[in-house]
């Protein structure tokens, strides 16, 4: 009876870490789009454009999800958010003309400037 119910709990935690693993990527693969649609939309990329662009965003949300699960087991992930944001610049800049990679960097500043303002304007608690 007490290997009957450790197995029944060792299916239940194995099929629930299986789901929690398939939202994450879910999240991912949605974020990924929606960056897509909007640099697509912004900047008239081209189909291979697009294809490329396409990949770097899943790319980057896979490993910043990854860094959240890392960052919620307990590991030190500061700082690596920031490197992953140069590095999918950096590939922006390979697949994007520079007009249209010039467009995509005073969207990026104007978006953080509204960032930061949105963060001054929040009451604080106290």
């Amino acid at each position: 009876m007490k290997k009957l119910l450790m197995t029944v709990a060792l299916v239940a935690l194995t099929a629930t870490f299986a789901q929690a693993q398939e939202n994450v990527v879910r999240e991912a693969e949605a974020r990924a789009e929606a960056d897509h649609e909007r640099i697509v939309q912004s900047l008239g990329l081209n189909q291979d454009q697009t294809t490329k662009i396409k990949e770097i965003n899943a790319n980057y949300h896979v490993k910043v999800n990854e860094l959240q699960a890392a960052r919620e087991s307990g590991s030190d992930v500061s700082g690596k958010r920031a490197e992953l944001e140069k590095a999918r610049l950096v590939r922006y800049k390979a697949v994007l003309t520079p007009e249209q990679y010039a467009t995509l960097e005073s969207k990026l500043k104007e978006m953080n400037s509204e960032r930061k303002a949105k963060v001054q304007q929040a009451p604080v608690a106290e």
